[in-house]
């Protein structure tokens, strides 16, 4: 890994990386490639996820394929200077950002989008002219073969190499002197790398987790929000960083969206969800493990119904007034919808705050009063309202965490910016040369150097 990191940095220092021409070439390349492997890319994804085509399609690879069109249009004007406004007291001179790239990259994918989630970021990394090392998910082996397939097979390992290794391979990779590190996975293997990468002073983007909250509104389109909670909540088996951990409902509506939600899991799945070919499967024993676990204090409202031998669990609607259960001090990540009835907004804004900065928060409401105010008041990486987990594939708006939900927005342009260090120049001619500036310095300097100071910055 030393070995490859050195070869990569040696490469960057080549010059060639930063080409216009060379960086669209290589994003073509993995649009082609993308585009040729389509079939077995769904294929690996049904191996790992059970993830249906069109799941597999809308939520990974046909992501990827917009983004990385997204990045051919645009990739010119992101990479010219964008222009700063300059003081008059700089007179003859003009000041601008210039994108340019880190230099040697590391990418960390996890395995619940193990496509979407390695190549996504890489393609804002090759964009933005650096070398990349792509870490994926060894709990997804169908697609980080895939990904080895299409990586390793059709570009020079010292410009792009995929390293499918194990945990320790993981943290022996992160302690190589990276010039930026893009994580995504969980809260507790996020700080191991955070405080790996600090030894090389690396800086790191963190896509983590957290509880994501909901808020339901009495003012609200009830089978709209169940519909759509109900869709947010089972994509990918509930597996995933961004979907409803737990939904606050007015105890006054409790009931009619209960049903309504039952209504729509029945509509999306069917009768028996385990013969459905629209629902996936849990990852791995562990964690079917860890969430049939989390049932054990709750009571369960729909569902229930798991398979260990499939890797099945129910779509799962539960309450749990114990505050100190499991459900309450992890995150869900899994097929388990957790109805919290309130009385009155304070109550669930109190619970929202007992628990670490979330990497979203949800709202559905008609009042745009009340979602400007809890906008402003929930601290969370991102807000949405009316919707669930849908922000996740809208290519103009940045997404990222706050807090133990991680820190650094990605997504369209702001890939390009999160991999690209944004220096700042400043370029002034030789003439004039005024000699106000220049000692030595008498009443009359200081007094015409203060209105000029006053003209330039007070305009």
């Amino acid at each position: 890994m030393q070995q490859l990191v050195t070869r990569q940095q040696a490469y960057f220092q080549t010059g060639a990386t930063r080409n216009y021409d060379f960086r669209k070439q290589q994003l073509r390349r993995l649009l082609e490639l993308v585009q040729a492997h389509e079939a077995a890319i769904a294929a690996a994804l049904m191996q790992d996820l059970r993830k249906s085509p069109m799941e597999a399609y809308a939520t990974e690879i046909g992501v990827v394929m917009e983004e990385l069109r997204y990045h051919l249009r645009h990739l010119r004007s992101w990479m010219a200077p964008e222009s700063l406004p300059t003081p008059l007291i700089h007179f003859r001179a003009k000041s601008y950002t210039l994108a340019v790239p880190h230099g040697n990259t590391l990418i960390i994918a996890p395995w619940n989008y193990p496509f979407m989630l390695a190549l996504r970021p890489a393609i804002g990394a090759m964009a933005a002219g650096n070398t990349v090392v792509i870490k994926p998910s060894e709990a997804a082996p169908a697609v980080s073969r895939i990904l080895e397939d299409i990586i390793n097979k059709h570009f020079r390992e010292e410009y792009c190499k995929v390293v499918s290794t194990d945990a320790k391979g993981a943290a022996a990779l992160v302690e190589q002197p990276f010039d930026f590190i893009f994580f995504t996975g969980s809260s507790e293997v996020g700080r191991k790398v955070y405080s790996a990468a600090a030894q090389n002073l690396t800086p790191v983007a963190l896509e983590l987790g957290g509880k994501n909250p909901c808020i339901v509104d009495t003012n609200m389109h009830l089978e709209i929000t169940a519909a759509r909670l109900v869709w947010g909540k089972f994509t990918n088996a509930g597996q995933t960083c961004v979907s409803p951990d737990y939904i606050f409902v007015p105890r006054s509506m409790e009931q009619p969206l209960t049903d309504a939600i039952i209504r729509n899991i029945k509509k999306c799945y069917g009768s028996d969800p385990q013969l459905s070919g629209s629902y996936g499967r849990i990852i791995h024993e562990g964690h079917w493990e860890r969430l049939v676990g989390l049932l054990k204090d709750c009571q369960i409202v729909h569902g229930g119904s798991a398979d260990k031998e499939d890797l099945y669990l129910e779509p799962t609607v539960v309450t749990c007034s114990d505050p100190k259960a499991a459900i309450w001090e992890q995150e869900i990540f899994g097929p388990v919808m957790l109805l919290v009835p309130y009385d009155d907004m304070e109550e669930a804004l109190a619970t929202i705050r007992q628990h670490p900065t979330p990497l979203v928060a949800y709202l559905f409401s008609n009042n745009d009063a009340l979602a400007t105010r809890l906008m402003r008041e929930i601290s969370c990486g991102d807000f949405v309202i009316n919707d669930a987990v849908v922000h996740f594939g809208d290519i103009f708006m940045p997404v990222g965490g706050k807090g133990q939900s991680g820190f650094g927005k990605y997504q369209g342009k702001a890939t390009f910016d999160i991999f690209s260090h944004h220096i700042s120049v400043y370029h002034k001619r030789f003439f004039p040369d005024l000699s106000l500036r220049y000692p030595p310095y008498s009443g009359k300097k200081t007094s015409l150097f203060r209105k000029l100071f006053a003209f330039t910055y007070n305009r």
